[in-house]
């Protein structure tokens, strides 16, 4: 199984919007993030729980 993680570093404390292949996924059990707080600023982690045999496009954007 596949979980990809990332962190951006100087995100913001703005939430996150994930597309994957143009689709919406919602915050729940296959898609999580938090912050983390440093002094040089606050950085985002995302957990996506995704399995596929060919390429995905992941969208990350700041949440309306």
């Amino acid at each position: 199984m596949n979980r990809p993680a990332f962190v951006i570093e100087n995100w913001g404390e703005s939430n996150v919007a994930l597309k994957i292949n143009g689709k919406k996924i919602a915050r729940g059990g296959d898609f999580r993030y938090g912050h983390r707080k440093k002094p040089e600023g606050t950085d985002l982690i995302v957990w996506i729980r995704k399995e596929s045999t060919e390429p995905v496009k992941i969208t990350l954007a700041a949440a309306k």
